[in-house]
């Protein structure tokens, strides 16, 4: 009798121990999983889009052609405003002047960068990029300068490339560096006739400021792994002739680059810059600048 009260006694000691770790396993303890939150304002990011994560119309662009893997979007500065110190920028030409014909087969004489959003700069020595429809044949002379106020800081005379498209201009490195936060004028004028004076150049003229970079430019920058990359900071950070110009460089090292085409038509017809007209031309590369203009 007393060994059957203790061999129970064990049996529910036994039973008791079996069902703890049963109760712990059936009701585990719940567990929160906090979302991971995005970083930063993602309406202010740059958009370097792969189209094998996002397709054109996740991403809000025009559907592409050749289906490119990259876009860039440029975000202008919210503090653009026109400067009050000279002629104001236009993105085209006067038209036809300076002797120089109109062809209606082909966009104006165009200013691709300059205007009150696209005039920003880091560099001390920038780069500006003209669209011309004129060849070197018939362009007798051309004259291109810069100036702050009624100071001329710097002034040449060149001859076009053999073909019509986008030429560019760059200050010399020897040129004293523009100023941060100064805002300068600049002129590229163009005469196509053999009389002298007879007309005024046909011209475009912009403005460019040098602004230096700001600590999360620098940061951004320093861990960009490729080109373009590079190009979407500048973008990014409003520097308007930084992004064309190294854009343009790259597409004239590989000008059958059909990512780098797609990715420079998307730049320029994008809402924030306005040059679609302009997008599809050749770029042609640098003039040729002599010191002074030769008669014919």
């Amino acid at each position: 009798m007393i060994l059957t009260k203790l061999l129970r006694s064990q049996l529910k000691y036994l039973f008791a121990v079996t069902l703890v770790p049963v109760s712990v396993i059936s009701y585990p303890m719940p567990v929160r999983v906090q979302p991971e939150q995005p970083s930063g304002n993602s309406s202010q990011q740059v958009r370097i889009y792969l189209l094998s994560e996002k397709t054109d119309t996740e991403r809000g662009t025009p559907p592409s052609r050749g289906g490119t893997g990259t876009h860039i979007h440029f975000i202008p500065s919210a503090q653009a405003t026109p400067p009050d110190n000279g002629t104001p920028p236009t993105d085209h030409g006067t038209g036809s002047r300076g002797g120089c014909p109109y062809k209606k087969e082909l966009p104006p004489m165009t200013n691709l960068g300059g205007s009150e959003k696209l005039n920003l700069t880091l560099n001390a020595h920038p780069t500006f990029w003209v669209y011309v429809p004129y060849t070197q044949k018939e362009v007798l002379s051309g004259e291109f300068s810069v100036q702050e106020g009624d100071n001329e800081v710097y002034s040449t005379h060149f001859h076009l490339p053999t073909t019509p498209g986008i030429v560019s201009i760059s200050l010399p490195p020897t040129l004293k560096p523009l100023e941060v936060g100064k805002t300068y004028n600049w002129y590229f004028n163009i005469n196509c006739s053999s009389v002298k004076l007879a007309e005024p150049p046909d011209s475009v003229v912009g403005q460019v400021q040098r602004v230096a970079g700001s600590g999360e430019f620098e940061s951004e920058f320093q861990t960009a792994k490729t080109p373009l990359e590079r190009i979407a900071m500048y973008a990014k950070h409003h520097a308007w002739y930084d992004t064309l110009t190294e854009l343009a460089q790259l597409r004239l090292k590989a000008p059958q680059d059909s990512t780098l085409n797609q990715v420079w038509v998307e730049l320029l017809s994008d809402r924030n810059v306005g040059l679609a007209q302009v997008a599809q031309e050749p770029i042609v590369g640098a003039v040729t600048e002599n010191p002074q203009p030769e008669s014919r």
